[in-house]
């Protein structure tokens, strides 16, 4: 996306770097994949509380983008 003129600041922060619908919800995924990891490396882990900690951040990243991919499908476009 290179015309971001009336994006949220979020969406815009969100989306720096991603010019399409695919490689944002690659990005998504990756973010799952990531906390999905995470969980399963706390469970073998003595710290089990900082691997929720960063865990739950990582989740609200992937909230961040998915709210961002929302936003473009409904007000804006995406490249082809």
């Amino acid at each position: 996306m290179r015309n971001t003129n009336g994006f949220p600041w979020y969406v815009k922060a969100g989306l720096i770097g991603v010019h399409s619908r695919k490689r944002a919800i690659l990005q998504f995924w990756s973010v799952i994949g990531v906390s999905v990891i995470l969980i399963s490396l706390g469970l073998y882990s003595d710290s089990f509380f900082w691997t929720i900690v960063f865990c739950a951040s990582v989740l609200l990243t992937a909230t961040w983008y998915w709210s961002c991919i929302q936003w473009v499908d409904k007000n804006g476009k995406w490249e082809r």
